[in-house]
């Protein structure tokens, strides 16, 4: 485990990449990243994800992630989360949960 029950802190903070997510599979420290991911929800540690770890993180959790109708969008932007949806999605002991 990269994170285990034990860690210590508040929490994770993880940032954006020059990669995209669907390298995954092709890149080494993206799959320890996403088992990082797996790990975090067995504990008390919050997570925060910005720019490509949302996506990352998104596809970890079974979500999918494609490019906007607008092309690559820098700053701030305008999003819609169907929240029914996510709830619908979560699984016992999921990060969903925890917020």
């Amino acid at each position: 485990a990269v994170v285990s029950t034990q860690s210590t802190g508040d929490g994770l903070i993880s940032l954006g990449s020059a990669h995209m997510v669907d390298e995954v599979d092709t890149t080494p420290w993206m799959g320890r990243l996403r088992e990082l991911f797996l790990d975090v929800q067995h504990t008390n540690l919050k997570l925060v994800c910005i720019c490509f770890s949302h996506q990352l993180i998104n596809m970890v959790y079974g979500g999918s992630v494609g490019a906007g109708d607008a092309g690559f969008v820098f700053g701030a932007d305008d999003i819609q989360i169907d929240l029914p949806a996510v709830r619908g999605h979560h699984q016992q002991g999921s990060l969903f949960q925890k917020y």
